[in-house]
């Protein structure tokens, strides 16, 4: 059986997909889907990382969108495109299948 305990109340932190989170010379960084829709380095400050989610105390703000899935390829800059509901799912399964193949 597992158990959860609250150790402490963070105000003003946000939490995304640990996989988002990416190590650079500099430290921890994200991108974030800017109004252009092109990707943006944002550096963040990572308080932990706990089933598979990772808690954000500087860097982000609420209503950010972080890109979760294909963030290896992008540069800095690099056009992006939001995907939502089945698209979404169908690039998950593709990720996946590209992850399990040798």
């Amino acid at each position: 059986m597992n158990a959860r305990l609250l150790l402490e109340t963070r105000k003003d932190a946000l939490t995304v997909a640990g996989s988002a989170v990416q190590q650079g010379p500099n430290g921890s960084y994200v991108y974030v889907v800017s109004a252009d829709q092109t990707a943006a380095l944002r550096p963040v400050h990572v308080v932990e990382i706990s089933d598979g989610q990772a808690l954000i105390d500087q860097g982000l703000k609420s209503g950010d969108v972080v890109v979760v899935d294909g963030q290896y390829r992008l540069t800095e800059g690099s056009r992006v495109r939001e995907l939502h509901g089945k698209a979404a799912r169908e690039a998950d399964l593709q990720s996946a299948v590209q992850d399990a193949l040798p």
